[in-house]
């Protein structure tokens, strides 16, 4: 038996050693005559130009048949100036083996291997590959070597179409592909067997299948007369994905019909939509999508010239979920019917559409159209919680957004490039009904949370009415109902929102609101902000029950807010605060570098101490809430510059105040010991004032009634002369104090007020002239280290008043008495004169009183002999007020 196998085994290598010898004797002996028969065909029948590296003739190469290997090949187009059509690394002529036998060899199958294949349309619909001469006439050698194809294959290769008539697009990297037919006069049959590793369909610069890998079958029937391209059957799976399809795709001079019917089940529609165009996916930018979905779709109508085929698509969708990337949130148990329509423009409906957002059921239906910039026609309707939202949605401007919503909305309008646009949200038609409740609200960057937010909004075609939102910040709580305008558009986009409303709080604590910081700050240095919304306007009935700001307590706040282009107006706005009233208006306009603020106020029975504590002593330490009692009512305008952390620019301040302080009481003031103290070293009052009983009764001081007006500007405080009838004595005053405690001052004091004793002195006892002799200090220097000296104009300036009020005094006691003056007066008055008994005129006698105290008197007959001596300068009395010297 070992025998038998080694005889065989020698034969069949004899036999194979005996063709290798005579494959390589016989493509010695014939390779340069086929290669000449093989070119010289080429030639005759190619238009355009061809280059050939080298031609080798191969017997075993592709056994049992012969092969006529070209290599490098280059196929020049035909358009002008001339492109590659074809470039090959490799290209192969198979034919038979037998061949040799008769010498008429016939090509019937091609191998190309690394090719790159251009094929072009022009918009003229010239094509760059009309390089196939069949009806040249036949030479000599074409008898002896011609194609008829029967199979081509194609590996490692390249291929693209592209037609700028039809504006379609095919670029496809070929991995393995395999042609085969039959060719009937200008009908061709092809199955081809297709392996690509990317595949680009583009129509009109939308990519319907975009890089994507394709293997199937296909089979074609091709007329070349019509350009017709009839898709029999196609079994291909595009990505993965098994896809079904038939059509057909007929070409013209400017346009391709295209009818094209193709289903799909089980589709994993991440796969699909990494093939669609990315302007109907690009709204799922930064999600990411999983799930099947049973697909059918259809494709009718012209491509090119301006025109696109409709396209016509069904889906059902299951099983599916939409991740956000970013947070993880994902949108879950998603079912939905779907249609998409394609053709002047897109449409997507959903016929219904239920997921879970976190658990939560979302439902939703409606139309999309123009899905590259689209427009909407939707129903939404769930239970969410606001935080899986935010994370869903990506809102980054809030911080945080906890809490449970209920809604049902229905919005009709655009969405341009899927942006929301103020225009065309106050062009949009919506309505609905968002209710929220114990939510949590922070913006990003803001100290500030506002928490156990409740309300109900009614929506009405971008406005919102609240009928009830309500919730705290901090300390403070707050009520909203009314209407918010363009609330849509402002929550999206940067369009204004218009509020009216009333707003409600039992207690409002601006410290905080306004505080940079999310503690309560009640010290002077601590920082504050304030700013005004450049996208707000409002106008709102306010009602606070209770207002703080620092120390300030305000209670039963009431008025109209209106705010709009950067101005602020209250008016009116009244309050209850330091056991009185305010009434006013207050303007606050917002200049580049703060706030100008205006106001009118009118202040009724307030308790001063109360009002210097709410007020913090008003920034000062000269007179402090512990040295001043009584009721405070008041006419006052101000203006003033505010910097946005709410400082007073004092350089700016101006305001005049009509001042009243009723049961007044000074207690402890430091100014009065100064005086006092100066009083020590005063060699002339000092010897007559008990001067440890008067600072005694300086320490507390009671008034019934101090009234005056107080002009504030240019850094510094006036009040012009006036009165204080106290209970430790009765004092003149008027001066200036300064921003920066600066002080010019003048006082004046009755003699009577500084004695040892009520009536009494070292002199003896005090007859009081009804006026009193004066005493005039000045106080200058600073509130810390005051300066005292004798006031000599202002007593100058005082005598003069006196003398003034005694001389009319005097007239007056003249014309009441003896009826002098009566009939200049009467004349002046227009009455008739009067007359004696007798008829005659009456005598008038006229007095003219000296311009100061030092006339004499002309005897002791007349008016000094009537009254007797006033002044009279005996011993006992108090002498007259001292020189200016004598200070």
């Amino acid at each position: 038996m070992k025998r038998h196998l080694r005889k065989i085994a020698l034969a069949l290598g004899s036999f194979v050693t005996l063709v290798l010898a005579t494959a390589v004797i016989m493509a010695s002996m014939y390779e340069d005559e086929i290669s000449r028969y093989a070119v010289t065909e080429l030639e005759g029948k190619l238009i355009s130009d061809m280059q050939i590296g080298d031609i080798n003739l191969s017997l075993l190469a592709h056994f049992p048949k012969a092969s006529l290997q070209c290599r490098n090949v280059l196929i020049m187009d035909t358009f002008d100036p001339s492109d590659t059509l074809l470039y090959a690394k490799k290209l192969s002529l198979k034919f038979s083996i037998f061949d040799f036998l008769d010498g008429s060899y016939v090509v019937d199958e091609v191998n190309i291997e690394g090719a790159n294949v251009r094929l072009l349309r022009a918009e003229t619909g010239e094509v760059n590959y009309i390089f196939w001469n069949d009806s040249q006439s036949e030479s000599p050698d074409s008898m002896t070597f011609k194609f008829e194809l029967e199979k081509v294959h194609l590996a490692n290769s390249k291929f693209c179409w592209h037609d700028a008539r039809s504006q379609v697009d095919l670029d496809f990297v070929i991995n393995q592909a395999t042609l085969s037919g039959v060719i009937e006069g200008e009908k061709t049959s092809v199955v081809a067997s297709l392996d690509l590793n990317d595949a680009l369909v583009k129509v009109n610069d939308i990519a319907w299948v975009n890089h994507s890998a394709i293997e199937g079958d296909l089979e074609l029937a091709i007329e070349s007369g019509t350009e017709t391209y009839i898709v029999r059957k196609s079994d291909l799976e595009i990505a993965g994905m098994e896809l079904h399809a038939n059509g057909r795709f007929q070409s013209t001079d400017d346009v391709v019909f295209c009818v094209l019917d193709a289903n799909a089940k089980g589709l994993d529609i991440a796969k699909a939509r990494a093939i669609l165009p990315t302007e109907v996916t690009n709204f799922l930018e930064g999600y990411l999508i999983k799930g099947k979905a049973d697909v059918v779709f259809a494709m009718k109508g012209a491509a090119g010239g301006g025109q696109q085929p409709e396209v016509d698509l069904s889906a059902t969708i299951h099983g599916a979920s939409l991740q956000q990337i970013a947070t993880d949130v994902a949108l879950t148990d998603i079912y939905a019917e779907t249609s998409y329509h394609y053709s002047d423009s897109d449409e997507l409906t959903i016929h219904k559409c239920e997921a879970k957002l976190e658990g939560n059921e979302v439902r939703a239906n409606g139309a999309i159209a123009h899905l590259g910039s689209p427009w909407m026609n939707l129903h939404l309707e769930g239970d969410l919680d606001l935080n899986d939202v935010k994370q869903f949605a990506g809102l980054t401007d809030l911080s945080t957004l906890e809490g449970e919503s209920k809604f049902s909305l229905n919005y009709k309008g655009a969405l341009r490039n899927w942006e929301f646009n103020a225009d065309d949200l106050q062009r949009a038609e919506s309505s609905g009904q968002v209710s929220f409740e114990n939510c949590e609200l922070q913006l990003e960057g803001s100290e500030h949370v506002f928490e156990e937010l409740t309300g109900t909004m009614m929506l009405n075609n971008g406005d919102a009415t609240i009928q009830s939102l309500t919730g705290i910040c901090g300390e403070s709580d707050f009520r909203f109902q009314g209407v918010f305008k363009d609330l849509l558009a402002w929550g999206l986009t940067d369009q204004m929102l218009h509020i009216e409303a009333g707003f409600f709080s039992e207690n409002l604590n601006l410290t905080e609101w306004l505080s940079d910081s999310d503690g309560i700050q009640t010290t002077n240095e601590a920082a504050y902000h304030l700013a005004f919304p450049e996208s707000i306007a409002f106008d709102l009935q306010i009602k606070i029950d209770q207002l703080q700001f620092r120390k300030f307590d305000a209670k039963s706040v009431k008025g109209i807010a209106q705010f709009k282009d950067g101005q602020l107006h209250l008016d009116p706005v009244t309050f209850e605060t330091a056991e009185g009233s305010f009434n006013g208006n207050l303007v606050a306009k917002a200049r580049p570098n703060g706030f100008l603020i205006t106001s009118k106020a009118w202040l009724d029975h307030m308790n001063v101490n109360s009002l210097f504590k709410e007020f913090e002593n008003f920034g000062q330490d000269f007179i402090q809430d512990k040295h001043i009692k009584g009721r405070c009512s008041a006419q006052a305008t101000f203006s003033a510059m505010l910097s946005p952390s709410l400082e007073v620019d004092p350089k700016s301040i101006v305001s005049v105040i009509d001042l009243k302080i009723e049961n007044g009481e000074l207690i402890e003031l430091q100014s009065m010991n100064s005086i006092c103290n100066y009083l020590r070293t005063n060699k002339v009052v000092a010897p007559l004032v008990d001067i440890d009983a008067l600072q005694e009764r300086l320490q507390h001081i009671a008034f019934n009634t101090l009234e005056n007006q107080i002009d504030i500007r240019n850094e510094r405080i006036h009040f012009p002369n006036m009165e204080i009838h106290s209970s430790a004595m009765d004092i003149t005053t008027s001066g200036t104090h300064f921003f920066d405690n600066q002080i010019d001052y003048s006082l004046g004091f009755y003699l009577r007020d500084l004695l040892i004793q009520k009536n009494e002195s070292s002199f003896g006892e005090v007859e009081d002239d009804g006026l009193g002799n004066r005493f005039f200090l000045s106080m200058t220097g600073t509130v810390d280290k005051p300066e005292f000296g004798y006031d000599r104009l202002a007593h100058k300036e005082q005598r003069k008043q006196d003398r003034e009020e005694e001389k009319k005094e005097f007239m007056q006691l003249l014309k009441d008495e003896f009826g002098l003056f009566r009939k200049r007066d009467d004349q002046e008055s227009g009455d008739k004169p009067l007359s004696s008994p007798n008829g005659t005129p009456e005598t008038t006698i006229q007095v003219t009183l000296p311009d100061d105290g030092t006339a004499k008197p002309k005897d002791e007959m007349g008016i000094k002999k009537l009254f007797g001596k006033k002044g009279n300068e005996k011993e006992g009395t108090v002498p007259p007020p001292a020189d200016d010297d004598d200070f």
